[in-house]
């Protein structure tokens, strides 16, 4: 199934490379996330936006992957 989701926002594009970073089925796929994530980084000028962005995205994921199959 393919997403038509596309980001309105750095912080969502952020966020979104951050998931596919940490979820990642192979170091290949996290290291070009993490490559795209560092881009985005870089572009949004707003260190406070980026480490919000960040937590909320670690929130996350530590919440579901905690949650029973």
């Amino acid at each position: 199934m393919t997403q038509d989701y596309k980001p309105k926002t750095h912080a969502a594009a952020l966020a979104i490379a951050l998931v596919l970073a940490i979820t990642a089925s192979n170091n290949e796929q996290a290291t070009q996330a993490e490559q795209l994530a560092s881009t985005i980084a870089e572009q949004m000028n707003d260190e406070v936006r980026f480490e919000a962005v960040k937590e909320a995205v670690e929130a996350c994921v530590a919440y579901f992957s905690e949650m029973p199959a």
